[in-house]
């Protein structure tokens, strides 16, 4: 047993890495556009690029933030599914309750 206490490992993976990009209408909401790089900053073709939603929905709570995956192959795909994959994440909690 070690005596060091263990605590969070902060390392990054750098067979994860990305390269972020953010686009917004600046109303409705965010898409972040996660594109695979290898350590060196290249772009990592084995990889698929994310697109992730990011949104605010009003409550009798106040604001929600809610932050959503998109499945799409490109950003104008994402940007077209993006109410759906919203509506869905917000669906989800209320049919587990």
């Amino acid at each position: 047993m070690s005596d060091k206490p263990q605590g969070p490992d902060f390392s990054l993976d750098p067979g994860q890495l990305c390269r972020e990009e953010t686009v917004s209408d600046g109303r409705a909401g965010t898409i972040r556009c996660l594109y695979p790089i290898l350590p060196d900053g290249s772009p990592d073709p084995a990889r698929q690029v994310l697109f992730q939603g990011q949104a605010q929905v009003m409550t009798p709570m106040g604001v929600l933030p809610v932050h959503f995956d998109i499945p799409a192959a490109s950003g104008a795909e994402a940007v077209q599914k993006f109410v759906a994959a919203e509506q869905k994440c917000l669906e989800d909690p209320l049919n587990e309750l």
